[in-house]
């Protein structure tokens, strides 16, 4: 049986790129049922962009007032239907089988979620193993290796983005549902483009701080433990001057450049 897959893509002056993300979509060796477009209230040409797209599957929708990413992807859920989400951002793209392999994986291992590797510009990411695994909760934690456009999942296991957070609130998703009891599945493989490196390409340190103080407050609220919080804030400190040692020597080298 062929389940029905809904993708949901959050939108925010994307017109130069929203195409390409549709494309990729659309080209999946995997039948995808519908797309829903979230635009956030855009001030360049992105909803005519989308609405000039050829394909009948593709849904937009237009948020009253400009809201932020989560609230765009809990948007885009409640009006899909199919029985599998994916969420894809419109400056990313696929794999053109991405979908048909997690699918496999859905069905072949009983998870609830499967995500993959992907590739961000960054040669040392590029995976030659092909393979799966399971994730666990100390993984995730310490990793933070999820990454929301490789994310594909059950509808029924689904749990909405916390539209408080401004940070980390994608990894506080996995960890709530892990939690809840969802299997995570991982895809050893470079299924997703991200067109942007995982820190940045400028990364103001004033970013970076704040990305690693909602993280360290998701790893705080999601540890029941005060060894584990310890332990995994701790982790994810030593993380953070290493993102910042790696920014800091991006900007030297276009400097010398």
């Amino acid at each position: 049986m062929t389940e029905s897959v809904s993708v949901i893509i959050p939108c925010y002056n994307v017109e130069e790129t929203v195409v390409r993300a549709l494309d990729s979509i659309f080209g999946q060796s995997y039948p995808i049922f519908e797309v829903i477009c979230v635009d956030d209230c855009s001030t360049d040409n992105t909803k005519d962009v989308i609405l000039d797209y050829k394909d009948c599957r593709v849904k937009y929708i237009k948020n009253i007032k400009n809201s932020g990413p989560s609230y765009s992807r809990n948007i885009g859920f409640k009006q899909s239907v199919g029985s599998i989400v994916a969420f894809l951002d419109a400056d990313d793209y696929w794999h053109s089988d991405k979908v048909k392999a997690q699918i496999a994986l859905l069905r072949y291992f009983d998870f609830e979620v499967v995500s993959c590797s992907y590739f961000d510009g960054e040669l040392h990411r590029v995976k030659e193993t092909i393979g799966y695994r399971i994730l666990t909760l100390s993984e995730i934690m310490l990793s933070n290796i999820i990454s929301t456009p490789s994310v594909l999942m059950h509808r029924s296991a689904f749990l909405l983005f916390n539209e408080e957070m401004k940070y980390s609130e994608d990894f506080d998703l996995w960890l709530r549902l892990i939690r809840n009891g969802s299997r995570f599945g991982y895809i050893n493989k470079d299924l997703v483009y991200l067109d942007k490196l995982s820190f940045g390409e400028g990364g103001l340190s004033s970013d970076l701080l704040s990305m690693e103080l909602g993280e360290i407050k998701t790893i705080w609220n999601n540890s029941t433990k005060i060894y584990e919080k310890t332990f995994y804030c701790i982790y994810s400190l030593v993380k953070f001057l290493r993102r910042l040692f790696i920014v800091y020597r991006r900007k030297i080298k276009s400097f010398s450049n």
